[in-house]
């Protein structure tokens, strides 16, 4: 028994130790000490500190070293996205997506000829996406890094393509990517306020989003995609994951701290748009937030305007880097009484074959939206409280329906 109670004590001890480190500030110590540490403790459990400490305080530490690691740290070989088989697009088309999404990204799929950039082309130029984009239908970024210093806006009907290794590292802008047309196969790192800003009828296909808002110590958002008015709809997203994002500054005490920095967002009016395995985790706030989604938009009321298949909201309200608010998985929407002067939800959600798994606060959240909820085939594990006012309304047959068993457990 004595025995047993020392080790007790040792393990509280020790516990208390790492908590102590993991939380000290690292404010007093110096420069070349902060370089040295975030350049080669990789395997340190402190590293995400010693990285944030040196991206606030804008160091080099030679060769990149901070640009290259930050946008690497979180993805620890994990990859959220399953891709969409065909039995999960007919059920898709059974249900209904009246944007017709499977035949906008075989658009994208099928690209046969585009004009490529290099990235030490675009270093030599950092103009070069633009002027591209402004002439040629499709634009291809080489495998690389492509520092920003100003936001890239890919124009209607024109498409920007990646590969597996193109890394946009967007710490320098507040939006990565203004989207009117199309973009594709991009690791986006680092934006201070939004990865992705969709405007109308675009398209985001097999695209990573890391870290919104962290590389920005006075941002108040930090949402990685987000769709935001009235003029921001028709969008197509499918096969899409966005992590880690935090913002600093709030517009008020909930908000500051983590608590507006949202995976994806579709608020004050921004309606019509699609999710297909799309996934929100460890995000400061919400996986996903509707807030006065379709508000003030001529659509009906019952309608679905904002529609979900096969998608995750996972951890959100737990980003091991910084501090988080209250980190919801799916926040359906917003009550009338909320911001009147924004107007009131209006136009159905309709989710299916989704989860929201070890979030903070509640996995699918209704929010006292006065809005219909159109749910079914949904799973919650490990949060607060799985469904708030939300209930499958009707349950089909479908065994591609994604269990919280499919995704990592932390």
């Amino acid at each position: 028994m004595l025995n047993f109670c020392i080790r007790v004590v040792c393990l509280l001890t020790a516990s208390l130790m790492a908590t102590h480190a993991l939380s000290q500030d690292l404010s007093g110590w110096s420069d070349k000490t902060v370089c040295r540490l975030a350049s080669s403790q990789r395997d340190d459990p402190q590293y995400p500190l010693y990285l944030i400490e040196a991206k606030n305080r804008e160091l080099n530490c030679g060769s990149g070293v901070v640009k290259n690691h930050w946008a690497t740290i979180t993805t620890n070989n994990i990859t959220y996205i399953k891709g969409v088989s065909e039995d999960q697009w007919a059920i898709i088309e059974r249900i209904g997506d009246p944007l017709n999404c499977k035949e906008r990204i075989k658009r994208i799929k099928n690209v046969q000829k585009s004009k490529t950039i290099t990235a030490e082309e675009f270093l030599k130029n950092g103009d070069i996406i633009q002027e591209y984009l402004a002439t040629f239908p499709v634009v291809k970024l080489e495998n690389g890094q492509y520092q920003l210093t100003d936001p890239i806006r890919v124009p209607a009907g024109k498409i920007l393509l990646g590969t597996q290794d193109t890394n946009i590292l967007a710490d320098k802008v507040s939006v990565a990517i203004f989207n009117k047309g199309a973009i594709s196969n991009l690791l986006i790192s680092n934006a201070k306020e939004h990865a992705v800003i969709l405007v109308s009828n675009s398209d985001v296909y097999n695209v990573v989003v890391r870290n919104t808002g962290v590389s920005k110590t006075i941002n108040d958002i930090g949402n990685g995609i987000d769709s935001n008015g009235l003029g921001s709809s028709g969008n197509c997203l499918v096969s899409v994951e966005v992590s880690h994002g935090y913002n600093e500054r709030g517009t008020s005490h909930k908000t500051e701290k983590g608590g507006n920095a949202d995976g994806f967002a579709v608020r004050n009016g921004a309606h019509d748009i699609t999710f297909i395995d799309t996934h929100a985790h460890h995000n400061s706030d919400d996986g996903y937030d509707f807030w006065k989604g379709g508000a003030n938009a001529s659509i009906s009321k019952d309608k679905p305007t904002i529609r979900i298949f096969y998608s995750s909201a996972n951890f959100n309200g737990k980003n091991p880097l910084t501090p988080n608010g209250d980190g919801n998985g799916f926040k359906l929407g917003s009550g009338d009484g909320n911001q009147k002067n924004r107007g009131k939800d209006k136009g159905s959600r309709l989710i299916h074959g989704s989860v929201a798994c070890f979030n903070a606060s509640h996995g699918f959240d209704r929010n006292k939206t006065s809005t219909d909820i159109i749910a079914s085939n949904l799973n919650t594990v490990g949060n607060k409280k799985g469904f708030i006012e939300v209930s499958s309304s009707r349950t089909i047959t479908d065994p591609q329906a994604l269990k919280c068993s499919m995704f990592p457990t932390q």
